[in-house]
């Protein structure tokens, strides 16, 4: 696993962190982009929610290590899989929510001291991916930092079933 070169640090914004597809399938998916090293150690996880949580909360319950062996340094990656999760509540409806969303993207980076790429993940109905989007944009969420050295991208989960 030499080759293994992570990514840049970014910030992981997922509206819908606490719904059945993002338990089942997302989060466990982080957990071991986490644990091979391909999520870069300072890159953050902001879950969105409509409901106050916390990230422990949010990861109670959650099989992480779904279909593998138990090893010793599940423990360690578990406790780093949940350093990097913070949890946001947001209502969908307030461009003032998506603005406090914004200052709190950009005192992380001024916390990390760099301009951090960011993807919006949409593990929400189809019905508000409309509103969502308009809202980042009206916030400014997708703007790069003021240097412009970071890209922000939205990612729109697909149902199906």
């Amino acid at each position: 696993m030499s080759d293994i070169v992570p990514l840049e640090p970014s910030i992981i914004v997922i509206f819908g962190i606490t719904g059945d597809l993002s338990k089942r399938y997302l989060l466990p998916a982080l957990y071991h982009l986490i644990k091979v090293g391909l999520l870069d150690s300072q890159s953050l996880i902001i879950g969105v929610s409509r409901q106050q949580i916390s990230s422990e909360e949010l990861v109670t319950g959650i099989d992480l290590h779904h279909g593998e062996d138990t090893e010793a340094g599940d423990t360690e990656v578990t406790l780093q899989f949940k350093k990097q999760i913070r949890m946001v509540q947001l209502d969908l409806d307030s461009l003032d929510d998506y603005k406090k969303l914004n200052q709190t993207l950009e005192s992380i980076e001024a916390e990390k001291g760099r301009c951090m790429n960011r993807l919006f993940y949409l593990s929400v109905p189809p019905k508000v991916y409309n509103s969502i989007i308009q809202l980042i944009g009206q916030a400014g969420l997708n703007e790069n930092c003021s240097h412009g050295a970071a890209a922000s991208r939205l990612l729109v989960e697909k149902p199906f079933g």
